[in-house]
């Protein structure tokens, strides 16, 4: 009589059946992790991305001595040093141009975020509740920017593809 050990049929399908559940498991929780880890590095650039521009223009413009224009996408300024500065958004893109008299500081790179959305800038009164285009009358400014990641390749329903909208309103010192 042999008496040779092994596996049998049933017992190795049982064996592939289990390896394969535990197999779909560990794939699933790491394509879970991944979709985390997307979501939250793109909902980290277009956070910072957009705090960073706040917070530039929010330094700037509370430093100002004249606005000389206010639109519902545009501003334009100028700050103690003579500098007029302008920001609007074009396209995607937030831009800064800054120009002394007749003279363009930064021309070369005058980019302060992609992936922009939306702009508006609404300018107040002194009373700080009435809203004004008159450029003499504006005594503070708030700014609104609505941000996407940046690369445009991201699909709609994807974890990458986010979305942030950050807020400031700046009352201004010198004027």
């Amino acid at each position: 009589m042999n008496n040779e050990h092994g596996f049998t049929l049933t017992e190795l399908l049982v064996a592939c059946a289990v390896v394969g559940v535990v197999m779909a498991g560990v794939f699933t929780l790491q394509q879970q992790g991944q979709n985390a880890y997307l979501w939250g590095s793109a909902r980290v650039e277009v956070q910072q991305n957009a705090r960073l521009a706040l917070d530039l223009m929010t330094r700037e413009i509370r430093s100002a001595i004249t606005i000389s224009s206010c639109a519902s996408t545009k501003v334009a300024f100028t700050d103690s040093a003579s500098v007029a500065t302008v920001y609007e958004q074009v396209g995607s893109r937030l831009l800064r141009t800054k120009a002394n008299g007749t003279t363009t500081v930064d021309a070369a790179d005058n980019e302060v975020i992609g992936g922009v959305q939306s702009f508006a800038i609404t300018c107040y009164a002194s009373d700080g509740y009435t809203a004004t285009t008159t450029p003499a009358n504006v005594r503070s400014v708030r700014f609104q920017i609505q941000t996407r990641v940046s690369n445009t390749g991201v699909a709609s329903g994807a974890a990458g593809n986010q979305h942030a909208i950050v807020e400031s309103r700046v009352k201004l010192r010198n004027i």
